[in-house]
């Protein structure tokens, strides 16, 4: 940005800085992760660490939770706003739909301790 165009307001500089860190700071991270995924196949990856291969691919023997025991190792930072605790209730809502699914949950016992 111009120097004379970030003295010549405030809203300008603010905007300038929410664009670099709301855009351009990200997108400057997922080009490095997507320049590294290129550079290293997951092949190649989970060949040199292979106990990575069961976190990646569910096993077979994954471990079926109920609702309940998933929601209560969730943690909320924080249910101030009223919009806040209407999320909550609405991903509450959405795992316990989930849950009367013939599937149900199915997570790693990895994942879940």
């Amino acid at each position: 940005m111009e120097p004379e165009l970030l003295c010549s307001g405030r809203d300008v500089l603010i905007q300038g800085l929410l664009w670099y860190f709301v855009i351009d700071k990200r997108k400057r991270e997922l080009d490095d992760m997507s320049k590294g995924m290129n550079e290293v196949t997951l092949q190649s990856f989970l060949t040199q660490q292979p106990s990575l291969v069961e976190i990646v691919f569910l096993p077979h023997a994954a471990k079926h939770i109920c609702a309940t025991e998933f929601l209560a190792k969730v943690t909320y930072d924080n249910e101030s706003g009223e919009k806040e605790v209407q999320a909550r209730i609405m991903f509450e809502q959405y795992v316990q739909e989930i849950a009367q699914r013939k599937e149900g949950i199915y997570l790693i016992s990895k994942w879940v301790h």
